[in-house]
């Protein structure tokens, strides 16, 4: 017998052992898909906030008298729209919860405003979510770093989203709002009702979004994949 070659009786057992490689090395690539993959997505989840158009209008409001100027305007096509990163999924039936600390990171735009974990902050964020982990109810708000300490003439920003329940009706409000401080007594604490300011709102609900990661989708097309492979090397 030429050294190397197989008789068909050790042929047949061969095949078997490869194919008994293969199938398991399939399920363990199904395992991961099933069972590492939400573990992996849990660990980084995005949520999206699609916003509706701005319903009103607020210009160059200055009750003190002195004549708004704050550049730029808003307009019916602009709203507030963005996105933040937790650490974990969201957990279910939330009533209104502080979840600062799981955000990592966050951006939004109110048209005029671009607000992120660079340049601002949340003053607060609380969020209400379903038996299914879906954001139904939130209050946030995020404030340009600085807006305690301005200067005059300076501008700052400031984006608003809520769901607001009263009395048994459902108002709901966005906005975006520019300040720009014109009096020193007006500076700490941007009283906004005592200054200039230009800002949009909607009293019309926005959506949110989950977004999942594409490493978790990747990772399970691999299972299938595997298994689709071995199946087709066992019957060839």
């Amino acid at each position: 017998m030429i050294k190397g070659t197989r008789s068909s009786g050790n042929e047949g057992e061969y095949h078997q052992v490869r194919d008994l490689i293969r199938g398991r090395l399939s399920l363990s690539l199904l395992f991961c898909a099933l069972v590492l993959s939400p573990l992996q997505a849990g660990a980084s989840v995005i949520y999206s906030y699609t916003g509706n158009s701005y319903t009103a209008i607020s210009e160059d409001v200055d009750s003190g008298g002195l004549g708004g100027d704050v550049p730029g305007s808003f307009d019916t096509t602009l709203g507030v729209s963005g996105s933040f990163e937790t650490l974990a999924a969201l957990a279910p039936d939330l009533i209104l919860a502080d979840v600062t600390g799981l955000i990592l990171s966050y951006s939004f735009s109110g048209g005029r405003s671009a607000l992120d974990s660079t340049n601002s902050f949340f003053d607060h964020f609380q969020i209400s979510t379903n038996t299914l982990g879906e954001i139904v109810d939130w209050r946030f708000q995020i404030q340009q770093n600085g807006y305690l300490d301005l200067a005059l003439d300076e501008m700052t920003s400031r984006i608003i989203s809520r769901t607001r329940l009263v009395t048994g009706r459902l108002n709901l409000f966005d906005q975006d709002l520019i300040f720009r401080c014109r009096v020193a007594t007006e500076c700490a604490g941007v009283n906004v009702f005592e200054g200039v300011y230009d800002a949009g709102r909607t009293t019309q609900s926005g959506s949110w979004a989950f977004v999942p990661e594409v490493s978790s989708f990747a990772l399970l097309g691999l299972g299938l994949a595997g298994i689709g492979l071995a199946r087709r090397h066992r019957s060839s």
